[in-house]
């Protein structure tokens, strides 16, 4: 507990005390793993515990990484591009989705967030705001903002709707958007701890070419299985 010793010090009515003390740990034994030292560089709060935000350098590439018990985040900041493809990239760390996939969430929105709108309404421009009538009589408005009737009117070619009004998540994608393209959901990373650290810029999900993204993966074995690929990526 070396790097992390000002974090070990938990009250022992914290429910999750032993769960933090794992997390440093398991944080000590990717550095070994991976041959490298770590430190703390940052700090964040989850379950009313405050924990660290780590730092290692796994060839010329620096990772940042945070667990808040739910997932893991891992920023990586690298002095090339990683030009890893996405495919290799989320190898065996997400599932490639298809267009079917995409269609079922269309679907899902449209019942949901558009089910007061007939297609003509929706799908018009012009109309920002439809009125229906409940079981009384009395008249309901419903309203939308232009940008987010713009996206929904483009999600056919361009899935950014499904990011700033249905989900938190990201879709990328392999090859050109449409039926062929292989789908990638790369969940937000809500990074508390990490964001004090770096710049804007390196929040970002991935895409083939960017030095600097963060991702946020489900335990620290797939965060040593990115930090590794990134890592001999970038000793090419």
């Amino acid at each position: 507990m070396k790097y992390l010793r000002r974090f070990v010090s938990i009250d022992d009515r914290m429910l999750w005390k032993e769960n933090a003390l794992e997390q440093f740990n398991r944080f000590h034994a990717l550095a070994a793993a991976l041959n490298v030292p770590i430190a703390a560089v940052g700090e964040h709060t989850s379950k009313s515990i405050r924990l660290p935000v780590v730092s290692l350098h796994f060839g010329d590439v620096e990772f940042l990484l945070r667990d808040n018990f739910h997932d893991v985040n891992l920023c990586v900041l690298s002095p090339n591009p990683v030009a890893l493809s996405l495919e290799e990239m989320f190898k065996d760390i997400l599932p490639i989705c298809n267009w079917d996939w995409y269609l079922e969430q269309i679907e899902k929105a449209r019942g949901y967030s558009w089910r007061e709108w007939t297609d003509e309404q929706m799908d018009d421009f012009g109309t920002l705001r439809v009125r229906t009538y409940n079981s009384k009589g009395q008249p309901l408005d419903w309203t939308k903002e232009p940008k987010e009737k713009d996206r929904w009117r483009k999600r056919m070619t361009d899935p950014s709707w499904y990011k700033h009004d249905w989900s938190s998540a990201t879709i990328t994608w392999e090859g050109e958007f449409g039926p062929e393209a292989k789908l990638f959901v790369q969940q937000y990373p809500f990074a508390e701890g990490i964001s004090r650290v770096v710049h804007q810029s390196a929040l970002q999900p991935y895409q083939p070419g960017r030095k600097e993204f963060t991702l946020a993966l489900n335990n620290m074995e797939q965060a040593e299985t990115i930090i590794r690929r990134v890592g001999k990526n970038n000793e090419v």
